[in-house]
């Protein structure tokens, strides 16, 4: 019932729900994930957090909670999403969100060496999102592989032909 109210939308029932459910099986990891998602989606994000946290008490190697901590972290730009987020690849070294999300907190702190890494691991999600293109492309210019970083920005032309910077950055990396 409880995975019913949260695919139906119904966050309130699926936290009703999970109230005694907690009270009957308090060391559950999984029930306490779900409250984390729950919470989550109600946008109550520091309940959300502590949730997660709770689950990863009792089941530290939790990729479900992991995940729903890291995002809500990375959301915040919390100093500790970068620690989850390597935990997580520390369990699934393929995991191309984890590495998106690495990709763009290492542009943020300037450290393109660690961004393109990161971005050229996460491929599957950064090729569908203009920013992480966009970051991509900056990074690998600076890093002195322009041929490299006018790809990706061919690939951002492709979603917004009509970008005027990004067609100049093309040419940019081309010269």
């Amino acid at each position: 019932p409880i995975t019913q109210a949260l695919r139906a939308g119904q966050y309130g029932q699926a936290l009703r729900l999970l109230e005694p459910a907690l009270e009957a099986r308090p060391q559950d990891a999984a029930l306490w994930t779900l409250r984390g998602v729950t919470l989550a989606r109600l946008g109550r994000t520091d309940e959300s957090l502590r949730s997660y946290r709770t689950a990863l008490k009792f089941e530290p190697r939790s990729l479900a909670a992991l995940r729903g901590a890291a995002e809500v972290e990375y959301q915040a730009r919390r100093p500790e999403a970068r620690d989850t987020l390597e935990k997580i690849l520390a369990l699934d070294p393929r995991d191309a969100t984890a590495h998106a999300m690495l990709a763009t907190l290492a542009y943020e702190r300037w450290d393109c060496a660690a961004a393109a890494a990161h971005f050229e691991r996460g491929r599957a999600v950064v090729d569908g999102t203009a920013s992480a293109l966009w970051q991509f492309g900056h990074c690998l210019f600076a890093l002195g592989r322009p041929l490299d970083a006018a790809a990706v920005f061919e690939r951002l032309s492709a979603m917004d032909p009509a970008n005027d910077q990004v067609r100049f950055n093309i040419a940019l990396c081309l010269y």
